[in-house]
């Protein structure tokens, strides 16, 4: 993918220099291949390459949002905390909060082949019953929401925050 595909959203130039700071593994130096992902939702994401190495950059789309829209900070935390859990999950690599590297906060997790579960799990994933009960069983970790009745709850406080947020001074929306 060309330069001029990725450079609203990401700069690779900037992306590069910082991957060579803080990650200077193997491809130190070496090309930075951004490609967008055009499938994903909410979030931004595109594979990042660079020699032999790859991941998956997220961030947010451009444009005005609510704060807590969009927060691939808290994605990256919660991610975060799965990494020492059954919980099959990519590992997360690195975290800018910095917007002035490419216009936005982002993070770069591990990139992994495998199924993205929007409905009902593969087949792959459903071989072993057992070991998919004892997950939902495990204790969340640190920086997970912790109670049933927040994860219930929050869609519909997010919708009235959303609402009341997005509404003129008449009550119609902008």
């Amino acid at each position: 993918m060309t330069r001029q595909h990725v450079e609203p959203l990401v700069d690779p130039v900037a992306l590069a220099r910082l991957l060579d700071e803080r990650l200077p593994g193997s491809g130190a130096g070496e090309p930075l291949e951004v490609e967008r992902h055009r499938a994903g939702h909410s979030n931004e994401t595109f594979f990042v390459r660079r020699g032999d190495e790859r991941w998956v950059l997220r961030r947010p789309p451009r444009g005005a949002f609510l704060p807590t829209a969009h927060d691939v900070v808290r994605e990256h935390r919660v991610l975060s905390a799965l990494a020492d859990t059954p919980v099959r999950a990519p590992r997360t690599v690195l975290l800018c909060e910095d917007p002035s590297v490419i216009g936005a906060p982002f993070y770069l997790m591990e990139r992994v082949d495998g199924f993205v579960v929007r409905e009902a799990l593969p087949e792959a994933l459903g071989e072993d019953l057992e070991a998919r009960r004892r997950t939902g069983e495990e204790p969340l970790p640190t920086g997970c929401p912790r109670t049933s009745h927040r994860l219930v709850n929050r869609p519909s406080s997010t919708a009235t925050t959303s609402w009341t947020t997005s509404c003129s001074p008449s009550g119609r929306s902008d």
